[in-house]
């Protein structure tokens, strides 16, 4: 234990060294390149625990070098050590895409298919990155379509040019917070505010988004503002129609060779909502009718009364760590300083893994926790790194220090016997299910809930709360039907589903897909933004009266006996946990989210 302890520590130091040598660079792309690129044959008729434990051994450097890629890929590095990272992620690319194409590995999956409980898991993901595991060649035309909707999207290169006399403001147009607005689009009339292409050489001039925040903010004409905030969204459809046409043909020509009728149902095969029904169910339930129109949520923002729980207070990142430190005591988790900024996790007697303290030079921007090595069961114990701003001033940023610190703590905790179990949960739809539980169980702890708002009068936090989650909902929709046949689309009529969510008609929806980046990375699975913090909820209202949170923790995060998805549920809030039933126990939770515990299952 004492070497591991000083192999970790060294690793530690490893970021700071990384700013003023490429050692540590060029040591980590000499691992790379090294690896092995081929499984064994898997003999007939062996052992599946013997199996799993070898891939295991076989495959744990890879995913070790993969996730420190990943880690310093996070930090400014010079030239030199970009294109040497750069060099490992493809050898890596290259890696993962023959082992996922060989037999081996398909012999594999089906001997695991006969051994216990977690064999059968490990099994069964493997065969799941199998099928949709894409070719060399199309996925490099899917990444090249991605890059470019992105950039177009986050290109600041343009300027509010505003023809019409009426819907001008005095210049300079005051600068403002910038509300997230939805991203829906519709060609501009003739007079309409445009967006012209206009490289600014001022250092200090806004970005267009707070910008066009701004202007909406001070704007008093409804019209102006919905010309002004349709320019905005038609920003980069032009641009963004060829490459999002490119993407959705490649999905489909994915999901064909698959055998699935679109790539929705191809997309969503293995996830806990594993049919675009079952989304469609569960974004019903979560679409709510809002009082307020997208383009006048900014003036909505600044005149609604400001959130006051208990709990806020003046804090410091640190100050809010410890207070999490003392409410996780009640975990079975205690914590050890055996540096300046570096703590051992523990968990009843366990050493769980080790977390990193950022420095307060790197924490100004963010409250974030990086993976530097994932915990595997009887193999090694994980680490990683977090940052946190060194003050919180606003509600928010202690919600969000929370959310960074529950994503630390159950990052170390999931140390099962197989790496892509720990790293990856049961679906990608429910990974971050037990997160999320532990920021909702931290947020009650130490005061920070939201409390109960009042109908005529919601705070500025819940407003904005409210419009983010249905513009996800509207997203969700417009992801999903986009990837699915015209006969079969979820959501035919997306201009309905714009009115079921806003105060507003918006006829001319077709633009909306290619005005926001996420639906070309996550096509179908953008549901997920909802649905686990959703089901985590669930868990957390049914729990609370009912169970001890110690119990909770260990079943959600720990996990020792290797429950399914299913059976963690179950023992938590009670049957029925089939996905159909989970829908209707979570939008029953979220249409009544005032209520103040759910009916005890046990």
């Amino acid at each position: 234990m004492p070497r591991r302890i000083l192999a970790a520590v060294l690793y530690l130091s490893l970021p700071a060294v990384a700013q003023t040598t490429s050692t540590p660079i060029s040591l980590l792309v000499e691992q790379c390149l090294q690896l092995p690129q081929e499984l064994p044959p898997v003999t007939p008729g062996a052992d599946p625990d013997r199996l799993a434990l070898a891939f295991e051994r076989q495959t744990l450097a890879l995913n070790n070098v993969n996730d420190r890629l990943n880690y310093y890929r996070g930090y400014r590095l010079s030239p030199d050590d970009s294109q040497a990272l750069l060099q490992c992620q493809l050898f890596l690319a290259d890696t993962l895409q023959g082992l996922l194409a060989s037999h081996e590995l398909t012999d594999l999956s089906l001997a695991l298919a006969e051994g216990d409980q977690a064999q059968r898991r490990l099994g069964k993901h493997l065969a799941l990155l199998q099928q949709q595991s894409w070719p060399r060649e199309r996925k490099s035309q899917l990444h090249t379509a991605q890059t470019g909707i992105r950039q177009n999207l986050d290109s600041q290169d343009l300027s509010l040019v505003i023809a019409a006399e009426q819907c001008q403001l005095p210049s300079p147009v005051p600068s403002g917070p910038a509300p997230e607005m939805a991203s829906t689009a519709e060609p501009p009339a003739a007079d309409a505010p445009q967006m012209s292409k206009q490289v600014s050489k001022q250092a200090n001039k806004p970005s267009l988004d707070v910008s066009i925040a701004a202007y909406l903010m001070h704007q008093s004409d409804d019209l102006c503002r919905f010309r002004v905030w349709q320019a905005y969204q038609t920003r980069a459809t032009e641009r963004n129609r060829q490459a999002f046409e490119r993407i959705l043909a490649l999905s489909a020509s994915q999901a064909e060779e698959a055998g699935f009728s679109d790539f929705s149902t191809y997309r969503l095969a293995g996830q806990q909502l594993h049919t675009p029904a079952l989304v469609k169910a569960f974004l019903d339930g979560q679409t709510r009718r809002l009082t307020v129109s997208p383009w006048d949520l900014g003036r909505a923002l600044a005149t609604a009364p400001k959130a006051n729980p208990a709990g806020l207070q003046e804090s410091t990142g640190q100050g809010l760590l410890e207070q999490s430190f003392e409410a996780m005591n009640a975990l079975g988790l205690s914590f050890e300083p055996v540096a300046e900024r570096l703590i051992r996790v523990w968990h009843r007697g366990r050493l769980l893994g080790e977390l990193f303290l950022a420095p307060d030079a790197n924490s100004q921007d963010s409250n974030s926790y990086r993976l530097m090595r994932q915990g595997v069961l009887g193999q090694q114990f994980g680490q990683g790194s977090l940052s946190l701003k060194s003050n919180l001033s606003s509600l928010r940023d202690r919600r969000a220090a929370l959310a960074a610190i529950a994503q630390a703590v159950t990052a170390l905790g999931k140390s099962g016997h197989a790496y892509l179990l720990n790293a990856q949960g049961s679906s990608l739809d429910s990974n971050h299910v037990p997160a999320l539980w532990l920021q909702y169980y931290l947020e009650a702890a130490l005061g920070l809930s939201a409390p109960a708002e009042s109908a005529s009068e919601p705070s500025r936090e819940a407003l904005a709360l409210s419009y983010s989650e249905q513009l996800n909902v509207f997203r969700a929709k417009v992801a999903l039907s986009s990837y699915q046949a015209d006969a079969a689309k979820s959501y035919p009529d997306l201009a309905a589903q714009f009115s079921a969510s806003f105060a507003a008609n918006w006829p001319s929806v077709e633009d909306y897909p290619y005005s926001f980046s996420a639906i070309a990375f996550e096509g179908p699975l953008y549901y997920q933004r909802l649905w686990q913090p959703a089901l985590a909820k669930l868990i957390y209202t049914e729990t609370k009266e009912c169970l001890e949170p110690a119990r909770v923790f260990a079943i959600l995060t720990i996990n020792e006996p290797g429950l399914s998805l299913e059976q963690q549920l179950g023992s938590l809030i009670g049957e029925p946990v089939e996905p159909a039933s989970l829908i209707r126990r979570v939008n029953h939770v979220s249409a009544n989210q005032n209520s103040q515990s759910g009916t005890c299952p046990h």
